[in-house]
């Protein structure tokens, strides 16, 4: 637990799970003082999902990761994408503000936003997004485990 300006400020214990609830500012722009996001954590994962561990970091098997750093979009049209959603949606504080403005960003209405890891960048103490991008999130869900039939 660490306090900024005297408010506590921790991270989460779980990702939200719903892509419409408001993610708390203090998960999406991390603090640099505060070592929880040292190595990034999920503060969003869609419903049909699950993390494993790879390389120590919890990813979405299937998902591609986009930096928030390295996105393949100018950033102009990055900035004035997130504006126009943040309008339409009223919050930028949402699993679907993020999906939204990378879907226009990237002019790609396919795109599903599956995870959303945030964390803090201890060279610059700026804080970072990463995104878990799918195309189809349900389709791309694990298969179930099958039974052999007996016989």
């Amino acid at each position: 637990m660490n306090y900024e300006f005297g408010r506590r400020f921790d991270a989460p214990r779980q990702p939200i799970r719903d892509k419409d609830a408001v993610i708390p500012g203090q998960w999406l722009w991390p603090h640099y003082t505060n070592p929880a996001f040292d190595s990034g954590v999920s503060v969003y994962l869609h419903p049909a999902h699950e993390t494993t561990t790879a390389h120590g970091l919890a990813v979405v098997d299937g998902a591609t990761y986009l930096y928030s750093d390295r996105l393949p979009v100018d950033y102009d049209k990055l900035h004035q994408a997130g504006e126009q959603v943040a309008r339409e949606l009223g919050t930028n504080e949402s699993a679907h503000y993020f999906e939204a403005m990378l879907q226009r960003a990237m002019e790609d209405p396919e795109l599903q936003l599956v995870h959303l890891i945030t964390g803090v960048n201890r060279g610059n103490g700026f804080p970072y997004h990463v995104y878990g991008i799918m195309h189809d999130p349900v389709l791309a869900a694990p298969a179930p485990t099958k039974i052999p039939e007996l016989g």
